[in-house]
C-alpha cells in the first residue's frame, strides 16, 4: 500500500522533531542561547506532527495505541512550553518534566515505527520498545531536575 502525502510529511516532521528535541536537550541553556529558539520550534512541530498522527490514526476505525498516547505526549509538551512562558514558582522543574516527557513520547513513537520493520516480532522486544525510552528518559529527567534546581537554590548559610 502506498504511503499518503500526509504519511510522508508526518514521517519527515517526526524525524525533524527527533533532531530538534536532541538539539534542545544538548544546547547550552539560557535566554540568549539557541535553546529557547530550538525549544519553540520543537513545541510547534510537536503540535503539527501529533496532529498529523491523529489524522492518520482517525482514518482507521480501530483505536490504536498511538491515538491513546498522543494526547498525553502533547499535554506534556504544552506543560513544558507554558511553564517557560509563564514562569510560575517552580517553573523550571515542570518545564523539564514536560519537555522531557514529550520527547520520551516522540522517541517511543519513532522506535515503534522503525524497530518492528527491522527486528523480529517478539513480545519481549515489543515491551522493550515501550519501556526503555520511559525508563531511561525518567532517570535523565530526574538527574536534570536535580542538576538545575540545585543551581537555582541558594547555598545554605554558614554556621557561626
Amino acid at each position: 500500500m502506498p504511503i499518503s502525502p500526509l504519511g510522508i510529511s508526518h514521517a519527515i516532521s517526526g524525524l525533524v522533531l527527533l533532531g530538534l528535541g536532541l538539539r534542545a536537550l544538548t544546547a547550552t541553556k539560557g535566554p540568549t542561547t539557541i535553546h529557547p529558539k530550538v525549544g519553540e520550534a520543537y513545541f510547534w512541530l510537536l503540535a503539527v506532527t501529533l496532529t498529523g498522527g491523529m489524522i492518520i490514526g482517525a482514518q482507521d476505525p480501530e483505536l490504536s495505541l498511538f491515538e491513546v498516547v498522543t494526547p498525553p505526549t502533547f499535554l506534556l509538551g504544552l506543560l513544558g512550553y507554558l511553564m517557560v512562558k509563564l514562569k510560575p514558582k517552580g517553573w523550571l522543574r515542570w518545564h523539564i518534566v514536560g519537555q522531557g516527557g514529550s520527547y520520551i513520547g516522540v522517541i517511543t513513537a519513532f522506535g515503534f515505527q522503525v524497530f518492528p520493520r527491522f527486528l523480529p516480532q517478539h513480545p519481549v522486544l515489543t515491551t522493550l520498545y515501550w519501556l526503555v525510552p520511559s525508563l531511561v528518559g525518567t532517570v535523565l529527567i530526574a538527574r536534570t531536575i536535580t542538576k538545575w534546581t540545585a543551581k537555582a537554590r541558594p547555598a545554605p548559610a554558614a554556621m557561626p
